[in-house]
């Protein structure tokens, strides 16, 4: 069968797992996929994440914020050409990366974790037990050992 998840509520602060590890029959332990995944500094949810009275609170909260009356019982009007089809606007939907732990070493059951965290400021800085150094946007996007991706959510009011 086929599970399907929809968030009911949107959460503040979003945190993606990447699943870093993975079981192996030869060793008969857990490895770590030493590959890259890329991941965004932008992350924006498509609206069919939600489930239908997300989208229903989204959309009225959107339009009382631009002054517009609630979409009518046939529905929101239909997308202007090559518009995308969400009736939610993108400023509901978007998650900003703040911060990024990182597992740093080969083997599931050993190794070091430092982070990557953004200031309200927006510069970034590793930190690594009792170090810290400055960091550019470059240095943290699709990072080989990203383990936890946390993501702020932009428009916090739902």
């Amino acid at each position: 069968g086929l599970n399907t998840l929809l968030f009911d509520k949107l959460p503040q602060v979003l945190i993606l797992h990447l699943k870093r590890f993975v079981f192996s029959q030869q060793t008969g332990s857990a490895e770590k996929l030493q590959k890259t995944m890329g991941y965004p500094a932008e992350l924006v949810l498509p609206e069919s994440y939600f489930s239908a009275p997300l989208s229903a609170a989204l959309q009225v909260e959107a339009a009382v914020l631009s002054g517009q009356q609630a979409a009518s019982e046939s529905g929101p009007p239909a997308p202007a050409w090559g518009a995308a089809a969400s009736s939610v606007p993108r400023k509901f939907r978007t998650y900003r990366l703040f911060a990024v732990c990182l597992h740093r070493g080969e083997h599931a059951v050993r190794g070091h974790y430092t982070a990557f965290a953004c200031d309200a400021a927006g510069t970034w800085t590793e930190y690594d037990d009792r170090t810290a150094r400055a960091l550019t946007s470059r240095d943290i996007l699709n990072h080989p050992e990203a383990y936890l991706l946390f993501y702020a959510r932009e428009n916090v009011s739902t």
